[in-house]
């Protein structure tokens, strides 16, 4: 059971970190490079997809109950 745990909450936790070193990095680069605009451009229609993949589970464990669950589907592969 303490190699499962460690396994998955070491693993998850080194990935974590590098997602969050990456992003940082790349904010970084976007502020030195005075690219500050892509970050802006580009965070409203990321939460959209966001949303959209959040809407799409709750969907799948029927927490929501309108709606195809075919094209919540297709709109999930479409925009991973």
């Amino acid at each position: 059971m303490t190699s499962l745990l460690r396994l998955y909450v070491l693993t998850f936790s080194i990935l974590l970190s590098l997602l969050a070193a990456v992003a940082l990095r790349g904010d970084y680069l976007l502020h030195r490079l005075n690219l500050v605009w892509v970050g802006r451009s580009l965070g409203i229609p990321g939460a959209m997809l966001i949303i959209g993949s959040l809407v799409c589970s709750l969907r799948k464990r029927k927490y929501i109950k309108t709606g195809n669950p075919k094209s919540t589907l297709r709109f999930h592969e479409f925009s991973a």
